[in-house]
């Protein structure tokens, strides 16, 4: 009977009518089974089967696996291992890219659906709630997803923001002079410190007139302002 037609009890519903190799090695390695005897797949063969296996049938633990392909499960241990760091191997950075953007695009398609559909929804129902909860969890899946992959730190905390901060200097002539400095802190520590050691300021007669002014409109009782060398007094 040709293999094509055999039934499985392993394969998923419904069967490929024209099956790729890795179908045909699991179909032979059932067909033995079921015949009994000591005929079993050889070790490529059945690395072949098993990493088809492991992709459409994760349910399988490693005691059905061992039994099906007429090995201990340790067998199928050291095979998951080498199937494992082979495929490690395979995957280049420029793969992983693609699979990260294929992530994100996913994640971008299904917020946008779930915006319309929240459109949709009347403020305040179950529904509505429904949709923000779902929301939610979609968010905090890719970021854990994206995790897993490498492409965001497992602490997130470890992202760090880099900045740069200058404290300029002008002269009385009108040059100026640019000194890094550590941090925005840093920046405020020396500017008060500058205006500590400014002079007082001077004010002319005309400001002073001004001030008193204000003083008049705006208070009860005005003070006399005075011109002095280090300002009003």
């Amino acid at each position: 009977m040709p293999e094509q037609k055999m039934e499985s009890s392993v394969l998923p519903a419904p069967r490929n009518p024209f099956p790729t190799r890795s179908e045909q090695l699991v179909l032979r390695a059932e067909g033995m089974l079921n015949l009994g005897g000591e005929d079993r797949l050889p070790s490529e063969d059945r690395r072949d089967a098993l990493m088809y296996l492991m992709t459409v049938r994760p349910d399988m633990n490693q005691i059905e696996l061992a039994r099906f392909f007429k090995v201990s499960e340790k067998a199928i241990r050291l095979d998951k291992e080498l199937i494992r760091k082979r495929l490690s191997e395979e995957i280049t950075k420029d793969d992983i890219s693609l699979v990260i953007s294929d992530l994100q695009r996913g994640h971008e398609r299904i917020m946008s659906e779930l915006a319309k559909s929240t459109a949709k929804c009347e403020y305040g129902t179950n529904t509505f709630l429904a949709h923000l909860k779902f929301q939610a969890e979609q968010e905090t899946r890719i970021v854990e997803v994206l995790q897993s992959l490498g492409y965001y730190p497992k602490n997130l905390g470890n992202l760090t923001k880099t900045e740069f901060v200058f404290k300029a200097h002008v002269a009385k002539g009108g040059g100026v002079s640019v000194t890094p400095v550590e941090s925005q802190e840093e920046l405020k520590t020396i500017e008060a410190q500058e205006a500590k050691q400014l002079p007082g300021a001077f004010e002319s007669d005309e400001d002073l007139a001004i001030r008193a002014q204000f003083e008049a409109d705006f208070s009860d009782t005005p003070k006399q302002l005075t011109a002095g060398p280090n300002g009003p007094s």
